[in-house]
């Protein structure tokens, strides 16, 4: 993938990941809050350490 492509669908995965975190928390529900935080730091730290999967021909 495209370095640009990942650094966009990254920022966009944290900010989903802190939105969806803020509102948890403000709504006082604290776990939540984090499994959410920690899922989004999971799937950009994924994206950015695994490699593609290349077709064989």
């Amino acid at each position: 993938m495209i370095t640009k492509v990942k650094t966009v669908i990254s920022l966009l995965i944290l900010l989903v990941a802190v939105g969806v975190a803020a509102y948890d928390y403000h709504v006082e529900l604290l776990a939540p809050a984090v499994v959410a935080f920690g899922t989004g730091l999971f799937v950009v730290f994924a994206i950015w350490v695994f490699p593609d999967v290349k077709r064989k021909s």
